[in-house]
């Protein structure tokens, strides 16, 4: 499910480790199978910026900022296992 092309629009943090992703939005789901979580453990979207967390439902969609040419991502919202 990881985006593998290097023009990839967009970028996620999860469980600190960066991944490129091709669409504008991700949901839980494929949170879990983009990082390899299982099924089974619960997610939550930690926004830095506010410094809270909420769970993230698998059907639960977040919409990812669009990469821009030369800058680097800038780390707002980071996802992991609760």
């Amino acid at each position: 499910m990881e985006s593998t092309t290097p023009d990839a629009e967009h970028e996620v943090v999860i469980e600190d480790k960066l991944y490129r992703w091709g669409k504008p939005t991700i949901t839980g789901q494929e949170i879990k199978e983009l990082a390899g979580i299982p099924q089974d453990a619960p997610v939550v979207k930690v926004d830095l910026v506010a410094g809270t967390q909420e769970p993230l439902k698998d059907s639960d969609g977040h919409e990812l900022p669009r990469l821009e040419p030369g800058k680097g991502i800038v780390k707002r919202v980071v996802f992991r296992r609760a």
